[in-house]
């Protein structure tokens, strides 16, 4: 069995989840991202500055859901955490719950083994400059029997995500969006340090639960 993968956190970066969830289902769903900390602000953050940005974010996404849906929490561990770090000396976890539900009238949505594909886009050059994550809520009307999203589906998306982008990219607590890069327990290093994401795009083809495994 091979060691699990761990994300290196930077001083000033934190490793964020806002988790949603269905009704009726136990299991919470998570969008992972990383954000830095405003360089005119001194830590430690505040539980009410994780709140308000948990808030933000679920506001810009919450359109596209349906009221079965529920954004549930906001995650953030600051850094440094993760394999440079050391035993016992990652930063600290702040959860705060949320109860934001969504608010959009979708007539039929595709089940939960399917999702808009989100692509962290950051202007630079190979995958490990890249990442993703998967967003519910696909309308059953506007995507076709190959799986491929209608045009207006995809540009109402990408409003969304333009707005959840903004939130970070325009708070006075945090700077941005980044992608915090992984690596093998026990590492030696050198750590790549965090890249920034300067759009989010949704693909035209949704993504299963059997393209998600292979991925």
């Amino acid at each position: 069995m091979t060691d699990p993968m761990s994300t290196n956190v930077p001083e000033g970066y934190y490793d964020c989840a806002l988790g949603l969830r269905l009704g009726g289902d136990p299991e919470t769903m998570y969008l992972t991202f990383g954000t830095k900390l405003d360089s005119t602000i001194t830590p430690p953050i505040s539980i009410g500055s994780v709140t308000t940005l948990g808030t933000a974010l679920a506001d810009a996404l919450k359109s596209r859901l349906d009221p079965d849906w529920t954004f549930v929490e906001m995650k953030m561990q600051a850094g440094p955490a993760g394999p440079g770090s050391g035993p016992g000396l990652d930063g600290p976890i702040y959860t705060a719950p949320l109860n934001i539900p969504g608010t959009g009238q979708l007539t039929g949505t595709l089940p939960v083994n399917s999702a808009h594909l989100i692509s962290k886009k950051t202007g630079q050059g190979g995958k490990r400059n890249q990442g993703r994550f998967y967003f519910p809520g696909v309308a059953e009307g506007g995507v076709n029997d190959l799986g491929i999203l209608d045009a207006s589906q995809v540009s109402a998306v990408n409003t969304v995500f333009a707005s959840f982008l903004g939130v970070l990219d325009g708070s006075a607590t945090f700077d941005g969006m980044w992608i915090l890069h992984s690596f093998p327990p026990g590492s030696a290093g050198p750590f790549l340090p965090p890249t920034q994401v300067i759009s989010l795009i949704c693909q035209p083809l949704i993504a299963t639960q059997r393209r998600r495994l292979r991925r």
